[in-house]
C-alpha cells in the first residue's frame, strides 16, 4: 500500500518550507502579545474608581472600580483584564 504524499503545489507550501511556517507563527505570536500588552495598558488607564462612602475619622473609604460596564464588586477586574493576560504572556 502506497503512502499518501501531497503534490508539490503552492497549496502545500507549508510542508516544504518550514522556515516560512516558523516566520508566520512568530509574527502571529508577536501580534497577540502586543495586543495583550495594549489591552492591559488600556485597562489601567481607563478604569474608573467611584467613591460610594467616605468616613474621614475612621480612614474608611468604600469605593468600586468600573471598566467597560463591569464593576469590581461583581467581577475580579484585575483577574479578567490583567492577571490572566500576564500569566498567558509569561508561559
Amino acid at each position: 500500500m502506497a503512502l499518501y504524499r501531497p503534490k508539490n503545489v503552492p497549496l502545500n507550501w507549508y510542508q516544504y518550507d518550514v522556515s516560512f511556517s516558523i516566520e508566520l507563527i512568530r509574527s502571529y505570536i508577536e501580534g497577540v502579545e502586543s495586543l495583550a500588552a495594549e489591552s492591559i495598558k488600556r485597562y489601567e488607564e481607563e478604569k474608573v474608581e467611584i467613591i460610594l462612602e467616605e468616613v474621614p475619622e475612621e480612614d474608611y473609604v468604600r469605593a468600586i472600580e468600573r471598566y467597560r460596564g463591569l464593576d469590581d464588586e461583581s467581577w475580579d477586574l484585575d483577574g479578567v483584564f490583567k492577571v490572566k493576560l500576564l500569566y498567558w504572556m509569561d508561559t
